[in-house]
């Protein structure tokens, strides 16, 4: 016995978000992001850090106050 499948109902609106795709713009965290990963930056723009803050960043975050 052969079954065919029916195409899937959101097939045809992924393809049409898919053709959008290419106009859609880059967020400004993810520039940030970007960018701090091309010269080996701490990024500090998003997320939960869950490991321990550079020596440095602390003693000139402490020395800001």
């Amino acid at each position: 016995m052969t079954r065919t499948l029916a195409p899937h109902p959101h097939t045809a609106s992924r393809l049409a978000l898919s053709e959008l795709a290419p106009g859609a713009m880059q967020s400004e965290i993810r520039a940030m992001t970007t960018e701090c990963d091309r010269i080996g930056g701490i990024n500090l723009a998003q997320g939960v850090c869950d490991t321990p803050v550079p020596a440095p960043v602390e003693a000139e975050a402490i020395a800001a106050k």
